[in-house]
C-alpha cells in the first residue's frame, strides 16, 4: 500500500538550525570536505514513498565563513546518502566571507530510477543551456533514499546550515 498526502501535498521534512547570530549546525574549519547528514538527522525517505510523476521542492539556506578559495556545494538525493548520489542542486560558491546562499530545486521523478531537476538554475527567467539536469546515480524510488548536503571547501572555511525543507507533491 502506498500512502499519499491529503490534498496531494505535504511538507515531509523541515528543520531550522539556529539564527545568523547563533547557528546550530556548523561544519568547522579543519576539513576539506563536509556533510550535514548527521546534524540534519539523516533525512531518509522509505522505499516506495515516491512514484513516477511525484515532485519534490527542496530548499536550503547556508552561509560560508571565510574567503579562502571557492567552494563546491551539493544537495544530493539517492540510496547512498553521500556526495556520490544524484545532485539535486550543485554549484560553486564564490570566495566571499559570510556569503549566504539559498538553494531551491524542483525534482520531478520521470521514472523509478531517474529525476529531472533545475539544479543551480533559477526558477524563472529567460532560460539557458543546461538549466535542466537528469539525476540517475543511486536514484531508486523502490529503495530508501537519503537527502544529503555536502561539498568541498578550503580547510580554513566553516559552513553554517540554517534551514532545510522538503515539500512532496503527488499526482
Amino acid at each position: 500500500t502506498r500512502y499519499v498526502p491529503l490534498h496531494k501535498r505535504a511538507q515531509i521534512y523541515i528543520r531550522v538550525f539556529g539564527t545568523l547570530a547563533s547557528p546550530a549546525a556548523t561544519i568547522a574549519s579543519g576539513s576539506g570536505t563536509y556533510t550535514f547528514n548527521t546534524l540534519m538527522g539523516t533525512p531518509t525517505f522509505p522505499a516506495d514513498m515516491f512514484d513516477t510523476g511525484d515532485i519534490l521542492e527542496i530548499e536550503t539556506d547556508l552561509r560560508r565563513n571565510g574567503a579562502t578559495a571557492t567552494m563546491a556545494h551539493k544537495v544530493t538525493l539517492g540510496t547512498a546518502g553521500t556526495n556520490s548520489d544524484a545532485a539535486v542542486w550543485s554549484g560553486t560558491l564564490a570566495a566571499t566571507d559570510l556569503l549566504c546562499v539559498n538553494t531551491r530545486s524542483k525534482v520531478s521523478f520521470g521514472s523509478d530510477t531517474a529525476f529531472l531537476t533545475n539544479s543551480s538554475a533559477s526558477f524563472s527567467g529567460t532560460g539557458g543551456v543546461s538549466q535542466l539536469l537528469a539525476g540517475t546515480t543511486n536514484v531508486n524510488v523502490n529503495s530508501a533514499m537519503i537527502l544529503s548536503i555536502n561539498g568541498s571547501k578550503d580547510t580554513t572555511v566553516s559552513v553554517d546550515l540554517f534551514r532545510v525543507s522538503v515539500l512532496w507533491i503527488t499526482q
